[in-house]
């Protein structure tokens, strides 16, 4: 899964976007105009939304222009970081200032979930002096796993990365929702039961507990989106704010 994980972590560029909190969602929803929320599980046969509301957005819309509350990082502009390896992460300074010498405005965390409070504050410090965004700190792993012994392993790992990230001030904590696919490197393997009811159903589930667990409040927890797992669309990221239900869970 390390391996995995580093090739991932290596090919992505950091566009460092502010993640946005469920909190401040509008649009095609029934939690903003007052109704009670519809039941958004999919349908376990077809894998299609049961929200009556689905399709009827354009009841819902809102326009694009006008304030939604949502503030862009630092005068909207559009920061752009990717990794940096070796000696750039000796100490703070080089470590920024391995950014500066490319460029870049937003970085990956540089530690780990076992750095001590002295280190996570020296390098949170660091950044904010020198207007460089912690855009993520990566929580690739498999907390639907239907090995009950890897289902739990990726919860406690993503509570330690999402506690991680609200101690270093990173944007969010991002990770895949899972898989039901077992084994090395599953997380994102696409599988016959990612889309359906039940596995909606752990998804909430087990992002409510990673949640509950840190109650982040300088950080989110948020799920990248797959072709083959859950949120796999607008729609079904959606729906997954308003069943997770959780001020720290964003987009």
């Amino acid at each position: 899964m390390e391996n995995l994980s580093r090739r991932k972590f290596s090919k992505q560029l950091a566009f460092a976007a502010v993640a946005v909190p469920a909190s401040l969602h509008a649009g095609a929803s029934n939690v903003h105009s007052g109704e009670p929320a519809a039941d958004s599980s999919p349908d376990p046969a077809s894998g299609t939304s049961q929200d009556p509301a689905a399709g009827r957005a354009s009841e819902h819309a809102v326009d694009p222009s006008a304030d939604r509350g949502i503030r862009p990082a630092s005068s909207g502009r559009v920061r752009l970081g990717g990794p940096v390896y070796g000696d750039e992460f000796r100490d703070p300074g080089t470590w920024v200032e391995a950014h500066r010498s490319k460029g870049y405005s937003a970085a990956y965390c540089p530690l780990d979930e076992t750095a001590d409070d002295a280190a996570v504050r020296a390098y949170r410090e660091a950044a904010e002096n020198a207007d460089l965004i912690i855009a993520e700190v990566g929580a690739w792993s498999n907390p639907i796993s239907p090995d009950p012994e890897e289902a739990k392993a990726a919860v406690e790992f993503c509570i330690k990365r999402l506690d991680l990230a609200d101690r270093i001030g990173a944007k969010c904590c991002v990770n895949v929702s899972g898989s039901r696919a077992q084994g090395e490197g599953s997380y994102g393997l696409p599988h016959p039961g990612n889309l359906t009811g039940d596995t909606f159903d752990l998804i909430v589930e087990s992002t409510r507990r990673i949640i509950d667990a840190v109650k982040p409040t300088r950080s989110f927890f948020t799920l990248e989106p797959m072709p083959a797992a859950y949120p796999d669309s607008v729609d079904s990221y959606l729906q997954l704010i308003r069943a997770i239900d959780r001020p720290g869970f964003a987009v």
